[in-house]
């Protein structure tokens, strides 16, 4: 299916970027019956290929903004594991992708990965490969504690979601709002 003909639709560089449409255009009413269904990746195979042809894309990008402004603070340990942990709880919790089954939780680690590897694959290019210091240590102790906090707290929001009766949720949402 075309929705534009040949030639009218310019994408950017960077991935994601709006495209730059030279026709007119209509939008359509915000219909059950007028929507299209998006797959994002056919499969795991092509949801992987799709990871390193991205995640090599979007490193040089950070790395030309790196030497543009030509400083950088070093990627610790616990830089990375953040990136980790706050795309997975936005994902796989606030999003609900747990819902999704073993496909919401697959694609929640893995686009939790996908942050960390744009992430190393910057290091790797500026030669960042240094061991970690003690401090960097103990900053990496304190996020996996956060992390477990983290953890107990979105298991008690999931458990509540899924188990409470609606009047009680109900409640819950009302006190939320005040």
């Amino acid at each position: 299916m075309r929705f534009f003909p040949t030639g009218t639709v310019k994408w950017g560089e960077q991935i994601h970027a709006a495209p730059v449409i030279s026709v007119e255009t209509a939008f359509l009413p915000a219909q059950v019956e007028l929507a299209i269904a998006h797959d994002n990746y056919r499969d795991t195979d092509d949801y992987l290929q799709r990871f390193n042809r991205y995640t090599n894309i979007e490193s040089q990008q950070v790395l030309q903004r790196i030497r543009m402004k030509k400083e950088r603070e070093k990627l610790r340990p616990v830089d990375l594991f953040q990136s980790f942990s706050d795309e997975f709880f936005r994902r796989f919790f606030l999003k609900e992708a747990y819902k999704d089954g073993n496909r919401g939780l697959y694609l929640s680690f893995a686009q939790s990965l996908y942050q960390m590897t744009i992430q190393m694959k910057v290091a790797e290019d500026l030669g960042e490969q240094k061991a970690s210091s003690k401090q960097e240590i103990l900053a990496l102790e304190k996020s996996l504690q956060q992390f477990q906090r983290d953890l107990r707290y979105w298991r008690r929001q999931m458990w509540l979601q899924n188990h409470l009766p609606a009047p009680i949720k109900q409640f819950f949402a009302m006190i939320k709002k005040k």
